[in-house]
């Protein structure tokens, strides 16, 4: 080839190269202008103002909202809004910080035996009486008089009630039977109610009963509508002029309760609601979204609960080549993913101070786990293990049994599972000597208080579900609370979760935290402080900051805001027909009965 035949071929080589990269860019430039405009247009199609009013989702029906006796989690998150705490723990640098609420301060003898609480002067209920210790006597000799309430047995120290001395309307001495060190998280967890109105107040109630919902958070329980379109409950409250922190920025709050049984995700995307809390599976959807997402410690815990007088279960090695077979990182994406969960290392909660880093697991190898269980089973008749779950169809409980059940079979391990109804299931897993079946998947509530624990797993513990019973472990419930020293008593802590993680009445495998999901309208964000039970700890910092389209981008974009139609993505998953909100399954009458 000749000198000039070279050049005219690299010539035409460059055009042709150029000609493409030009075409490239051309094209990324173009698929930008278009996503852009895309978003635009959707922020001047859904996000109608404002105004002053912002609407949270919560997902389960609300059934009860009295504070010491709520299960679901709706009537948790309203009654956290309604009745403020006293004050919160939080941890920072491994020291802990209190964020007073009602109260001013509490302070301790040295020897751990007398507490004082001081409240705030400025303090009202929604009813426009004043707040004094007076209430929160009340409060905690209801929990006394009706042993069933949520709280158990949190404000009995080694079994024994405390001594409550009013010194003020706003100063209350407690005197304790024996030192506690770990009082303070009881009052942290505390619901204050009105000694006055709630004295008379039914076990269970809801929005119908609004005598009873006199309150001391920054928003006033005002009505319950029902949305005709979406055919679904509205609560609405309103800003409470007498609150202590001072007058909400927003007047008026909603909490809707979405159609959508699993997620308040599809109310979100669709602008039909400005927050609430969503699944780790959830947060991708929202990368394009104009939503902030604030994850916090609070959470739960993902374990599996033994019933360990079951024979199959009731070898320890047993339950431990179990665990060894479960450790998946592959099961967490059931529950999330990497935004919100991750291997748990301890029975305690993941936000709790005294969690001890624990290997859970008695290291063995697979093959020697799977030859554990197998070497028992032709060893003893009918030791099929047996599974329990919620039959909830596509729900968590369902996926995660069916995944167990294929690893195992996988693996040539009989394994059997056993769907149950909500209402059988808890009845099941609430009876330690069931026999229906040997393991299930359980989840609690994470909790700081470390002593809450021992409700789980002491002999005689209110919610020890497993039937487990160590007597080495039980008095160093005592003797943790007790400790003035506190790395003595960080390490008795840890000797008790060390015990518990040996024995294995309960395997802990994941911590979930909660996520906050907020339209970015909402401001102040940071200032309100995302949690896990009420959206966020000051609800009355939230403010509205409006979107308002620039005349320059609407010509930029050649956008015709009006023709612009509301045209909702996931509207047919909002709406509430008799089968979008499965969350609760009741047992249909006739059904057969669980041998």
């Amino acid at each position: 080839m000749t000198k000039l035949k070279k050049l005219i071929t690299l010539f035409a080589l460059t055009l042709v190269f150029t000609s493409c990269a030009g075409t490239a860019a051309d094209n990324d430039a173009k698929k930008i202008f278009e996503d852009e405009k895309e978003a635009l247009e959707k922020r001047i199609a859904f996000q109608t103002p404002l105004k002053d009013e912002i609407k949270f989702g919560v997902v389960e029906t609300v059934e009860n909202l009295n504070p010491f006796y709520n299960e679901d989690e709706s009537s948790k998150i309203i009654t956290s809004m309604l009745y403020q705490n006293l004050f919160t723990i939080e941890e920072s640098h491994h020291q802990e910080e209190f964020n007073y609420l009602l109260a001013d301060s509490l302070t301790s003898s040295e020897d751990g035996t007398v507490y004082n609480l001081k409240l705030k002067d400025n303090l009202y209920w929604h009813n426009g009486d004043r707040i004094t210790v007076d209430d929160i006597i009340f409060s905690i000799k209801y929990s006394y008089e009706n042993k069933d309430t949520v709280y158990l047995n949190n404000f009995l120290v080694d079994g024994k009630e405390i001594t409550m001395n009013k010194v003020s309307d706003t100063e209350l001495e407690f005197i304790l039977p024996k030192p506690s060190f770990t009082f303070k998280y009881s009052l942290e967890s505390l619901k204050v109610v009105p000694a006055k109105t709630f004295k008379d107040a039914p076990k269970q109630f809801t929005f119908e009963d609004k005598n009873h919902l006199i309150g001391s958070g920054p928003y006033v329980f005002d009505e319950k509508v029902h949305d005709d379109y979406f055919n679904v409950d509205e609560f609405k409250f309103k800003a409470f002029d007498k609150y202590f922190e001072g007058l909400a920025n927003i007047p008026k709050l909603s909490i809707k309760n979405v159609a959508h049984y699993s997620s308040t995700r599809y109310d979100m995307l669709d602008y039909n609601i400005q927050g609430g809390y969503i699944l780790g599976n959830d947060v991708g959807a929202f990368v394009k979204d104009f939503y902030n997402i604030n994850t916090v410690e609070a959470g739960n815990v993902k374990s599996l609960l033994f019933k360990v007088n079951n024979p199959v279960v009731k070898d320890e090695g047993m339950r431990n080549a179990i665990c060894n077979l479960v450790n998946s990182y592959n099961l967490s994406s059931i529950f999330g993913d990497n935004t919100n969960v991750s291997r748990a290392n301890s029975v305690f909660g993941h936000n709790n101070f005294y969690k001890y880093n624990d290997n859970l697991v008695d290291e063995m190898a697979s093959g020697n786990a799977i030859e554990y269980i197998k070497k028992y089973q032709r060893e003893h008749e009918d030791s099929t293990l047996k599974m329990g779950f919620i039959l909830d169809p596509g729900e968590p409980q369902e996926k995660f049994a069916v995944s167990i059940q294929e690893s195992f079979i996988n693996r040539g391990i009989d394994i059997e599972l056993v769907a149950l109804y909500e209402e059988e299931y808890l009845e099941e897993l609430k009876d330690p000597n069931s026999k229906v079946f040997d393991f299930c998947l359980y989840e609690y509530d994470s909790n700081d208080n470390p002593d809450y624990f021992k409700n789980f797993f002491k002999t005689d513990g209110a919610l020890n579900y497993s039937g487990y019973s160590n007597a080495e472990l039980d008095p160093l419930w005592q003797e943790a609370q007790s400790e003035k020293d506190f790395q003595k008593r960080l390490e008795t802590y840890g000797d008790i979760q060390s015990i518990i993680n040996e024995d294995k009445p309960v395997y802990p495998l994941f911590f979930a935290n909660k996520i906050v999901a907020t339209d970015d309208r909402i401001i102040n964000i940071e200032e309100a402080v995302a949690n896990g039970s009420s959206f966020f700890t000051h609800l009355n910092k939230l403010d509205i900051q409006e979107f308002e389209a620039s005349k320059k981008d609407i010509k930029k974009y050649k956008i015709d805001e009006s023709s612009i139609k509301r045209k909702p993505k996931y509207d047919d998953v909002n709406i509430f027909t008799k089968n979008s909100q499965p969350k609760k399954v009741v047992k249909p009458e006739g059904a057969k009965e669980i041998k």
